[in-house]
């Protein structure tokens, strides 16, 4: 493929840029050249892209060379980057490090039909410069000698001009030689093998380094030689010749953000030619036409080691929104900041999302970097062909032999598609490589043809998306548009249950700024409502104004945000209604452009056609947490995320010395321990001088505290609840836990609350459930439940002893906790 080369294959004790550069893998990225100080040249090809020409490197310059190289397996790879930058962040195995994980668009209009995606690379680029954060910006615009090269761009307008993908080779050496010359501030945009290849190279370049403030990453499905870009003007009756301009991705509100179009125009001429890109051959990005060999060993489709990765949220949902929209990960706590404020702002409209449907969203570009992959290095190495390095392993077994067959016909069509253009441009006729591949394309489409069910499913969930879409905008122009945003937050509970009181209110805590508040309560008491610490000026709706609770939130001006209350969900076949009236309720807000947001929660009780439809509900809501791996599996919608309670603020209490105290909170609905259990938690007290006391979280458990003191009988005390409010009790109860060594209770909340207050959570019963190792397993803090049944006091004994040496661990893992529940409510709510 492309102009010869005289390289002989290198044994991997040499630089393996040698092998990268002579396996044909070379990007043509440019970092040697900008390394090596132009020691090392680079040369655009006849087959239409860059490559680093090597013939009279030193060994120095050669070494120089592998260290920067995105494809050589001397230079740090994207994980070994990414920990050395991204401290901090939660990792996703297909994503890399993240912050924030978004779907959507700017909110301008007008700015929208001139975007490829949703404007928003474009937005943060100009905000970049607005907030004199970087003097200027390098990426790809066009070009003087070639359609497209890498150019520096220093004002708003410039950039502007500049936006829209580029599905063309460029290389960057020219201007990190600018960087390193001019010593002003640069953000610099590029694909993944361009982002880790100039971090590679700043990481050798005091003043690069310097000067890069930003990397901004953009999701790629592969790079194109710049006879894409010929092959679709040609079809459109423009040689390659007399081509002056391009546009890769022109809008039609009149269809799917999918099918957009793409334009030429010949030099010498205003007028422009335009299709719809899937009518052109080769127009199907499955078909890899023109692809660079480099594309199939590479294995990062996020942009890992860059600071924000933008890209097309390809899910049924957006797709079919003509106007585009974008994928973010952010992962620079700056730029992260930046686009929480654009939200806050209102410039910027975005849906929180998960990994997974980040993930989902790039479902082709992950089979090609994975498994594809897995088979190409497979082959490679079986033909004795010298492969990079990577995070995936060589081998078949994880696909189908007919899988298999179609990585290796999608490999044959992409190098077919080079030889076939280069010869019809040679030529001078088209149909010389419209015959050489049309037959590759076809044989290609008939091995990926789905089935009839699979197009049925895949055109229902796109046409619902679009009715629901289209009677939003409707539902939205009637309301009257926007005005102050309202915020509908369910806040139902039972008095006398500390924890569901405390989680609720964190949620409430999640909830204000973002909009007014109208707290639904239910049928409570006085008591509740005082627990939730309801504010003057927030509204309250009792059971009997649930209509009007109801009304307000579908109807109205004003963005509406609905977030259900935390906790357990039950979904037994008795709230088969409830979750009827939720769907309706929940489709409703999202016609109107309203936001749905479920804080962490777990699955009681189920029913089949209840669980069905709540699984329905949370499809169409925009956040989806749970608080335990079984419910989020159940559900198979949504994250898994810390309990609400690990959000609340870590309490000091007496130093840990000063604790004295062992605190025994059980439910009253279980059977009451065996003499083993008392005779255990007995010796472990006496061992450590602590006094056992017994008390309740919970007003039904009241009764078991005193079963529980008398029959420890001299061992311990029972301090009852007697007649304190629930607010006071609870005050009474966490500065009881704030004293107390360790909390042994199978009350979930009793044990958050204690080790929030600086106590070591345990709990010791016979047979528990899975609730509470679920939970804090979630945190990654195992081990926290023992089963007594047939243990030996001694064992019980053994095992509390152990606990007490686990606070640092435990110490860290709230900390994380703390910070990552905090982070993703306090965003999901914006």
């Amino acid at each position: 493929m492309g102009d010869e080369l005289s390289l002989e294959s290198t044994p991997e004790t040499k630089p393996t840029v040698l092998s990268v550069v002579n396996e044909d893998i070379c990007v043509g990225c440019g970092a040697c050249v900008a390394a090596t100080r132009g020691k090392v040249p680079i040369s655009f090809l006849s087959a239409g892209y860059y490559q680093a020409d090597l013939s009279d490197a030193s060994a120095d310059d050669l070494a120089t060379a592998s260290s920067v190289c995105p494809f050589a397996n001397e230079s740090k790879n994207e994980d070994e980057l990414g920990h050395d930058r991204f401290a901090g962040a939660e990792h996703d195995e297909g994503i890399g490090f993240y912050r924030s994980l978004y779907a959507g668009r700017i909110t301008d209009t007008e700015e929208i039909p001139g975007s490829s995606s949703g404007g928003s690379t474009t937005w943060l680029l100009t905000e970049l410069l607005k907030r004199d954060l970087i003097d200027a910006i390098i990426h790809v615009s066009e070009g003087e000698s070639r359609l497209f090269e890498y150019t520096i761009s220093m004002t708003v307008e410039e950039v502007r001009r500049a936006r829209k993908s580029k599905y063309h080779p460029a290389t960057m050496d020219a201007a990190l030689n600018t960087v390193r010359e001019s010593g002003l501030r640069y953000a610099i945009v590029g694909v993944p093998c361009v982002i880790r290849a100039a971090r590679l190279v700043a990481d050798q370049d005091g003043q690069i380094e310097r000067s890069l403030r930003f990397y901004v990453g953009i999701v790629c499905g592969h790079l194109k030689s710049a006879a894409y870009a010929e092959s679709f003007a040609w079809q459109l009756g423009i040689s390659p010749s007399e081509l002056d301009a391009v546009d890769f991705r022109i809008k039609d509100p009149a269809l799917t953000s999918r099918q957009y179009r793409f334009g030429a125009k010949a030099r010498g001429s205003a007028e422009w030619t335009e299709a719809q890109t899937l009518s052109l051959v080769g127009g199907s990005w499955g078909h890899a036409v023109f692809q660079l060999n480099a594309c199939d060993y590479c294995d990062d489709v996020f942009a890992e080691t860059a600071d924000v990765v933008f890209g097309d949220a390809w899910l049924p949902k957006y797709e079919i929104d003509w106007r585009g929209t974008n994928l973010i990960v952010t992962r620079d706590p700056k730029i992260d900041e930046i686009v929480r404020e654009g939200i806050q702002a209102g410039d910027l409209d975005l849906d929180v999302i998960t990994p997974e449907a980040a993930t989902r969203s790039q479902a082709g570009n992950f089979r090609h970097r994975r498994e594809g992959l897995a088979v190409r290095l497979a082959d490679a190495k079986a033909e004795g062909r010298w492969v990079p390095h990577k995070r995936v392993s060589p081998g078949y077994e994880h696909v189908t032999p007919a899988r298999v067959e179609l990585i290796r016909m999608r490999q044959r069509l992409s190098r077919a598609s080079h030889a076939a253009f280069a010869d019809a441009k040679r030529i001078g006729s088209l149909d010389v490589y419209l015959q050489a591949i049309g037959p590759l394309i076809t044989a290609y489409n008939n091995l990926t043809k789905m089935s009839f069910s699979t197009r049925v499913r895949n055109k229902a969930k796109r046409e619902s998306w679009k009715v629901l879409n289209k009677s939003r905008a409707v539902f939205t122009a009637k309301s009257g548009g926007d005005s102050e945003p309202q915020t509908y937050v369910i806040l139902t509970g039972v008095s006398g249950n500390l924890g569901d009181a405390v989680i609720r209110r964190q949620v409430l805590e999640w909830c204000r700024g973002s909009g007014r508040i109208h707290a639904y309560v239910g049928n409570t008491s006085d008591g509740w409502q005082e627990e939730l610490g309801l504010k003057e000026g927030e509204y309250v709706y009792s059971a009997a104004e649930r209509r009007q609770w109801l009304r307000g939130l579908v109807v109205g001006r004003g963005r509406r945000l609905l977030v259900f209350d935390p906790g357990e969900v039950p979904l037994g076949r008795a709230h088969l209604r409830s979750e009827i009236v939720f769907l309706g309720v929940v489709a409703l807000v999202r016609l109107r452009r309203g936001k749905v947001v479920r804080p962490p929660r777990a699955v009681g009780d189920s029913h089949p056609a209840t669980h069905g439809l709540y699984r329905l509900s949370s499809r169409l809501s925009n956040v989806v947490l749970w608080r335990d791996r079984p419910s989020k599996e159940s559900i198979g919608v949504g994250e898994l995320v810390p309990d609400t309670a690990f959000g609340l603020s870590t309490q000091a209490g007496v130093g840990e010395g000063a604790r004295r105290l062992v605190v025994v909170s059980l439910r009253g609905k279980r059977p009451i321990p065996g003499a083993e259990w008392f005779e255990g938690l007995t010796k472990f007290a006496a061992r450590n001088g602590f006094r056992i006391v017994t008390c309740s979280q919970v007003d039904e458990d009241e009764q078991r505290a005193l079963e529980l003191a008398d029959r420890f009988g001299d061992d311990a005390d029972y301090l009852p609840w007697g007649s304190r409010r629930d607010i006071e009790q609870e005050v009474y109860v966490r500065e009881l836990y704030e004293r107390a060594a360790l909390v042994v209770s199978d009350r979930l909340h009793a044990l958050i609350l204690a080790s929030k207050s600086g106590a070591i959570p345990a709990e010791v019963v016979e047979k528990p459930v899975p609730k509470v190792a679920t939970h804090f397993s979630t945190i990654g803090y195992e081990e926290t439940s023992l089963d007594s049944s047939g243990r030996s006091p001694e064992e019980i004994a053994g095992f509390l002893q152990r606990q007490m040496n686990r606070s640092d661990e435990l110490s860290e893992k709230l900390n994380h906790a703390q910070s990552r529940v905090n982070e993703i409510m306090t965003n999901a709510v914006k």
